[in-house]
């Protein structure tokens, strides 16, 4: 799920751009940012990102990498979100609860 994140970061943000990952706690989680300076979200797309087939204007993916992002990461108890500005960049924020034996 991490890797598909990171991949959309790298995918979106133009060279010269930056991505950056923090991983910290978060109370008894524990809390993955993925911020890149890419070409931003629209809109109208960023509600819908996690249904699958969505796809942003000219995107040449599936529009299932998301879609399926968010199913492995509610599957392990843990959250997603996204907040992006066209133009600026993109901030992805996972939670995910410690893991269990």
């Amino acid at each position: 799920a991490l890797a598909n994140v990171v991949s959309n970061a790298i995918r979106h943000t133009p060279a010269g751009g930056s991505i950056r990952v923090d991983v910290h706690p978060a109370g008894e989680n524990v809390e993955i940012t993925v911020t890149d300076t890419g070409e931003g979200i629209s809109p109208e797309i960023l509600p819908r990102v996690f249904q699958r087939f969505v796809k942003g204007p000219g995107s040449t993916g599936s529009g299932l990498g998301l879609a399926i992002t968010h199913d492995i990461i509610t599957a392990h108890g843990g959250t997603i979100e996204i907040q992006s500005t066209v133009g600026s960049g993109t901030t992805v924020r996972i939670t995910l609860p410690p893991a269990t034996t």
